[in-house]
């Protein structure tokens, strides 16, 4: 099942897809701390715990399908 969940969302990569918004968001940082600003750290977002996997897989397998049938 994991196999074919990773067949269906396989796909060429492309690297200007993705953004590096972790040093533009440490750089920002560093400028505004040597301006003398205040800098107020980022909260890190709480992570979701799943309480079943399985259903979870299953689900994705199930939405992957449908829109690859529409």
């Amino acid at each position: 099942m994991a196999l074919s969940l990773i067949n269906q969302l396989s796909a060429p990569f492309d690297i200007g897809k993705y953004k590096d918004t972790y040093s533009a968001k440490l750089m920002s940082l560093i400028k505004a701390k040597s301006r003398g600003e205040k800098v107020v750290p980022f909260k890190p977002r709480p992570i979701r715990k799943s309480e079943n996997l399985m259903s979870q897989l299953k689900k994705s397998l199930e939405t992957k399908k449908e829109k690859t049938a529409a």
